[in-house]
C-alpha cells in the first residue's frame, strides 16, 4: 500500500476509507499523489527552422510552474488549485514553511514574527528560543520579500549567517530562515509576470 507525506509535517498517511485519496492524520489536509511528468519533448534538431516554430504533432511544452505549497509542477498553471495538496493558486507572493505551519504575506501587509500573543503567528512561533517580537516580513511593490530582523538574544539566520537586528536583508526563493538556533523555516517567493 503506498503512503504519501504531508507538505507540512512530512508524515506518512495511507490512503482514506475509500482508497482514492489521502488525508494527513495531523492536518487534515487531503493529500493526492502528483502526476506523473511526461518525458519532455526532444529538441528539433538543427538546421529543421526555428526553435519557436511549433513542430506538426509535437506534444506541448510542459509547466515548470510550483505549487507554494507542496512545491510540486502543476500541469496546469492557470488551475485555480494544485491537483497534488489542494492549494489554492495562486499562492501568496512570500511564505514562510515552518515544520508546525505556514505563515503567507500579502504584498502590503507586513507581518511581524514573533512568540508574543500579539502576533498574529504566535501559535506557530512558539518556542523559547524565538523572542516576543523577532522579526518583520514584507513584500514590496515589486513583489520582492524583505525581513528585518529584531535585537534579539537568540539572533535571526538566512543562508547560515546572523542578520543584523534592524537591516533589511532581501529574501529569495529556496531560503532556509533561521529565528534563533531551532525553529525553521524554507521561504517560497512566487513571482507572476507583469
Amino acid at each position: 500500500m503506498t503512503a504519501l507525506s504531508c507538505a507540512n509535517c512530512r508524515q506518512a498517511n495511507l490512503p482514506d476509507e475509500h482508497g482514492d485519496a489521502f488525508v494527513c492524520q495531523r492536518h487534515g489536509t487531503r493529500l493526492k499523489p502528483a502526476p506523473v511528468a511526461a518525458d519532455p519533448p526532444l529538441a528539433e534538431p538543427a538546421g529543421l527552422g526555428p526553435a519557436s516554430e511549433p513542430v506538426a504533432g509535437a506534444p506541448p511544452e510542459e509547466s515548470t510552474a510550483r505549487c507554494w505549497n507542496c512545491r510540486g509542477l502543476l500541469d496546469d498553471p492557470d488551475a485555480d488549485r494544485c491537483r497534488s495538496c489542494d492549494a489554492e493558486l495562486p499562492g501568496p507572493p512570500l511564505s514562510l514553511h515552518f515544520d508546525v505551519g505556514v505563515i503567507k504575506v500579502e504584498r502590503g501587509r507586513p507581518i511581524e514574527l514573533g512568540r508574543s500573543p500579539a502576533t498574529a503567528h504566535s501559535a506557530i512561533l512558539s518556542a523559547d528560543t524565538v523572542s516576543r517580537r523577532h522579526a518583520a516580513v514584507w513584500v514590496d511593490e515589486d513583489d520582492h520579500a524583505w525581513i528585518r530582523p529584531g535585537d534579539t538574544t537568540n539572533g535571526t539566520w538566512l543562508r547560515g549567517q546572523r542578520l543584523t537586528p534592524g537591516s533589511e536583508v532581501r529574501l529569495t526563493d529556496g531560503d532556509v530562515l533561521g529565528l534563533g538556533r531551532e525553529v525553521r523555516a524554507k521561504i517560497v517567493v512566487q513571482r507572476w509576470p507583469a
